[in-house]
């Protein structure tokens, strides 16, 4: 053999922040120690879990564009049991390995079963089951807590050693340091006893033609992440979290230190020849995570949708300001078969719950496309404020307002009243600046209607319908009280900087997993479950009979989600209807009553505008409400960094609400009416939402075009932003509920105490 001391291993067995309060770092971190290292490959095996993959996978898309060159292999480890021994606690670890697409699948339909049919406590795999699936896999033998480690320790004779090898793709060695425990448990008495462990298992590899590999079964990248693994083996109670072994990613240089004693030319055929070859025998996959899925959509019957209740609003000759809008989103929407069967299952739902009396609403932006608002999804108009005649159907722009409803009452030349409509929401905020954003449209239900909303669902795509499962992390505060706890317990100060690094570091752990409140995954016909997620119970409640995905819902990509969430304004105004038999479709949205309400904060028991924060701090402040100050307002309620110590400030010096960022959109309209192009004015409004602050080139760019210090030092506070379309479809159901408080007061406070 000849021995290249620059050629760098591979790492075949880590575990990552998925690892259950276990591991460490994310994916993400440890594929960039293994290109600092300039590994090859790395392979990913969580406990019992697939969770980094998206992560994973979503960083090595990134960085293949930057022509890095690293393999990842999909991997796991799994809590193996004997068939004839199912007792709790009779489980060992075993590694897996994914070799091509067909053994992706079968690791997650190994994963499902083990967090589901055969949960006891663990995930557990069985050996049938094992044997079963194990087709484009490669099984190791595990750790330290491996069936072939434990039969070792315990002495078996090399007959049975043999055996229980032969089940095994390869075989596993770690290094002598974690392990040491085995002394302490009685199991060894001398260092040289695990190094002799070691040196058997080599041994059986060339007893048995199985290939031996040295793996770090890291737990964090760095050595200095150690500190963060004994806080939460701290946390957990365990009384040894002081003697915790070095479970860092090694090094070629230091594995092959590690294992020395097997002499230079064994150390690196284990250590860099054989991992090398094992990460040779995979293919390099593109998960089903970014599979494309067909839906058969139909593009052409959308369109005709589109055109059919354009025609009827606005007229055979369309504005041409709406055309190209429409026009616009159309193309944007129709690039994607999985927008259009979005928008098209979107038309089913909503006319479903009408059929059955239900108001609908939205969540998210979706009410910022003309398109939704066409089809009946949104009932939010994103236009800008215009009047529009419904009988000659002249139309008439008036970019001065934010919102249509709030212009003065005006007749047409026709004779008939003008419409007021529009509310000024760009599309942008929906499909992206070159609309190729993933379209995710979500509905608000009543919590009495959701349960039936999701069945309709289901009948409406004639295939499988899953549940979205949800992964939670480790709070701040909790890692923050785990660190401070552990800190006392060993009479260390940390400074606030390490403490900080710490405390992020910890935050990132998956604690638990759960169930996304209204997220449905839709698989296409010609696919199964399997082609996309393994499925879990959430929280591992095997007692609930609830089947999630085990991806989170965030890290599903092309394939259709849809939000079926529950929201309590869509039952009280159910509840009001029918108290008052006056439907709430037809109610003015420039009621003066109404409006009234609102200037004297009468909003008890009206959604978003009766908390102490919105009816005493955020609403006085405003001279005169209209219907663009109540969306303003929701917005101020909702965002972060937008209202306390920054828009409050301003309205002492003397500033109006208008003049404060309240929406996401409000950046990117201001921007807009200064003259600064689309483009521009959306990549800003982008950073400021997302509490990134403007660019120092950014900052002078904008005091160019006159904009105040005051002003861009207010979006540089700013960590969030709700969007206007979501603030929108918020007040439209709000300000019905009030419309019948006003008017129909006894009926309101009636429907009001049955919601509470």
């Amino acid at each position: 053999m000849v021995i290249d001391m620059n050629k760098p291993r591979v790492e075949l067995h880590l575990h990552t922040a998925m690892s259950t309060m276990d591991g460490i770092n994310v994916a993400t971190e440890y594929i960039n120690a293994a290109i600092y290292e300039k590994m090859p490959a790395i392979a990913i095996t969580d406990h019992a879990s697939v969770q980094a993959f998206p992560e994973a996978y979503s960083t090595m898309r990134k960085y293949r564009d930057m022509d890095l060159k690293l393999k990842l292999i999909y991997g796991n480890e799994i809590y193996l049991v004997d068939d004839k021994v199912w007792t709790a606690n009779s489980e060992t670890h075993a590694s897996i390995l994914v070799l091509n697409e067909e053994g992706l699948k079968n690791l997650y339909k190994l994963v499902s079963l083990a967090n589901t049919e055969y949960f006891y406590k663990l995930p557990r795999t069985s050996k049938s089951v094992l044997a079963k699936h194990r087709e484009g896999l490669l099984i190791g033998s595990g750790c330290d807590c491996g069936e072939l480690y434990r039969a070792v320790r315990d002495g078996k004779p090399l007959e049975e050693l043999s055996e229980i090898a032969e089940f095994y793709d390869y075989l596993e060695v770690v290094p002598v340091s974690n392990f040491e425990y085995y002394i302490e448990k009685g199991y060894a008495k001398t260092k040289d006893d695990l190094i002799e462990i070691n040196k058997k298992i080599v041994e059986l590899g060339d007893k048995t033609a199985k290939l031996v590999v040295a793996v770090s079964d890291a737990h964090y990248v760095h050595e200095d992440d150690a500190i963060c693994r004994k806080i939460i083996m701290h946390s957990k109670g365990y009384e040894n979290y002081r003697k915790q072994p070095n479970l860092s990613m090694r090094t070629t240089d230091e594995m092959l230190a590690d294992f020395a004693f097997l002499g230079k030319e064994k150390a690196y055929e284990i250590v860099v020849e054989n991992t090398n070859r094992i990460a040779d025998m995979a293919d390099e996959l593109f998960p089903p995570i970014d599979l494309e899925a067909d839906y058969t959509a139909d593009a052409e019957k959308l369109k005709n949708f589109v055109a059919e209740k354009a025609l009827k609003k606005y007229g055979e000759n369309i504005h041409l300001r709406i055309k190209d809008r429409i026009d616009w989103e159309l193309s944007s929407i129709c690039q994607n078969e999985l927008s259009v069967y979005n928008f098209l299952i979107g038309i089913e739902l909503i006319c479903m719950s009408a059929q059955f009396g239900w108001t609908t609403g939205n969540r998210g932006s979706v009410a910022s496309s003309l398109v939704a608002h066409l089809l009946g999804i949104s009932e939010i108009n994103p236009l800008e404020a215009h009047y529009y005649c419904p009988k000659c159907h002249y139309i008439e722009f008036h970019d001065e307002y934010y919102c249509g409803v709030d212009m003065d009452d005006k007749t047409c030349e026709c004779g008939a009243k003008l419409k007021k409509d529009g509310f000024t929401i760009p599309p942008e905020t929906f499909f992206g600046i070159d609309g190729s954003c993933d379209v995710d449209i979500d509905y608000n239900f009543a919590p009495e209607y959701q349960e039936e909303a999701m069945n309709h669902l289901k009948e409406l795509v004639g295939g499988m319908v899953v549940r979205c499962g949800t992964i939670g992390t480790i709070s701040h505060k909790t890692a923050c009280n785990m660190t401070d706890n552990y800190c006392d317990a060993e009479e260390i100060e940390i400074n606030t900087y390490k403490r900080d690094e710490i405390v992020g570091k910890i935050s990132q752990v998956k604690r638990t997993t759960g169930m996304h409140p209204g997220g449905m995954l839709i698989i296409p016909n010609d696919k199964d479950i399997y082609d996309y997620t393994p499925v879990q119970h959430p929280a591992n409640s095997i007692d609930s009979g609830i089947i999630t995905t085990h991806f989170d819902f965030r890290s599903l990509c092309n394939i259709l989600k849809i939000d079926i969430l529950a929201h309590d304004m869509y039952s009280m105004l159910k509840k009001l209807e029918e108290l008052t038999n006056v439907s709430s479709k037809y109610i003015p949205l420039d009621d003066k009553e109404t409006i009234q309400l609102f200037n004297e904060g009468n909003t008890e028991a009206v959604p978003e505008f009766c908390n102490l924060f919105v009816k005493d701090i955020v609403m006085p402040a405003a001279e005169k409400i209209t219907f663009d100050t109540l969306i303003r307002i929701s917005g101020l309620s909702h965002g972060t960094g937008v209202w306390t110590e920054n828009g409050e400030n301003l309205i002492k010096k003397g500033k109006s609400i208008s003049d404060i960022i309240s929406c996401r959109d409000d950046v990117m309209l201001f921007l807009l009416r200064k003259g600064i192009d689309r483009e521009t004015a959306y990549k800003i409004s982008e950073r400021i939402r997302k509490g990134k602050g403007l660019t120092v080139d950014q900052y002078f760019d904008l005091r160019k075009y006159g904009l105040e210090k005051w002003r861009l030092n207010s979006w540089n506070k700013i960590k969030y932003l709700f969007p206007r379309a979501h603030a929108a479809s918020y007040v439209l159901c709000a300000y019905r509920i009030a419309y019948y408080k006003a008017h129909y007061p006894q009926a309101f406070y009636k429907a009001s105490a049955q919601i509470t």
